[in-house]
């Protein structure tokens, strides 16, 4: 160690801010009420965090992660990684989705609208263990659908791991265990 340097164990290091309070800083509620979670995606070290921490309730359990277009791809992918499991993407709509699927309709989302998801069947074994992970419940209709799809194809559910809970009791009931980094009443509504 040079002259003038600091030892490691005499440093003053502040500890890192709560999860939940990064959440609420990054998370922008436009005047809307609509949340922005890009912000979270954009810095690379409350991604890493983010992502360990809704891996973590999956830790030893799970064979494969399923993600939910579009957000929950890029966060489903990446806690995939981490645990070193398979990735499962759940589409909407009408995207290229290549070979036979399982397709189910969703109930009313926080706008009002519907959608069709699909899962491949080739994607799950009978009898595997799956951790869906999303960015945002509101009403719990994708999650719902999602485990009804996963099910469907003959996988066990293990449980959800969000970022934003905004579940009524009986959805979440639903979707136990639900793990979540922050409530939406914790945000900063306008």
């Amino acid at each position: 160690m040079s002259a003038g340097q600091i030892p490691p164990a005499q440093r003053d290091e502040q500890p890192a801010p709560a999860l939940n309070v990064l959440l609420r800083e990054r998370i922008a509620i436009d005047d809307a009420g609509l949340g922005n979670m890009w912000p979270v995606f954009y810095d690379s070290e409350l991604f890493a965090r983010v992502i360990e921490e809704m891996a973590a309730p999956f830790a030893g359990l799970v064979e494969k992660i399923a993600g939910i277009e579009s957000r929950g791809f890029l966060l489903g992918a990446a806690v995939a990684a981490h645990l070193r499991v398979g990735f499962v993407g759940i589409r909407k709509g009408d995207g290229l989705y290549p070979g036979e699927t399982f397709s189910a309709f969703t109930s009313a989302d926080y706008r009002g609208r519907r959608h069709t998801f699909r899962l491949q069947r080739l994607a799950l074994d009978a009898g595997e263990r799956v951790g869906l992970v999303d960015d945002w419940f509101e009403t719990g209709s994708q999650g719902l659908i999602a485990r009804r799809l996963l099910e469907r194809a003959g996988a066990s559910y293990v449980g959800s791991s969000i970022i934003v809970d905004q579940l009524s009791s009986e959805s979440r009931n639903a979707l136990e265990p639900c793990h979540a980094l922050v409530h939406a009443r914790e945000l900063n509504f306008p």
